[in-house]
């Protein structure tokens, strides 16, 4: 019998310490390869709006697959909206389509 591993379709991520003096969502290793490649733009929907994001955090070829660990731009817009989170909250990823679109939600 053949089984297939599938790919979470929600991740949850523990936002850093230093979250409020630098909004990041941080991408683990073990769930890099559910994002596009580094700084390739995709969209991120939270709180009803959409907007457009990128893997960041590293020096690399833009496109490369492994290189960034970190969600960016937008971010810091969105966590205005959340004064209530902090570095150690819990936030969930879904995949909605995978290397387009995602949901972010906060607790």
């Amino acid at each position: 019998m053949l089984e297939i591993e599938l790919a979470p379709s929600i991740i949850t991520i523990r936002l850093e310490p230093a979250f409020e003096k630098y909004p990041l969502i941080p991408i683990r290793a073990e769930h890099r390869q559910l994002f596009p490649r580094f700084r390739e733009p995709f969209l991120i929907e939270a709180d009803g709006v959409n907007f457009e994001t990128r893997v960041v955090g590293a020096s690399a070829v833009i496109g490369d697959t492994d290189a960034g660990v970190y969600l960016r731009k937008g971010i810091t817009e969105w966590q205005r909206r959340h004064p209530n989170l902090h570095g150690g909250d819990e936030v969930q990823i879904e995949i909605i389509e995978p290397m387009h679109k995602y949901k972010l939600e906060a607790p």
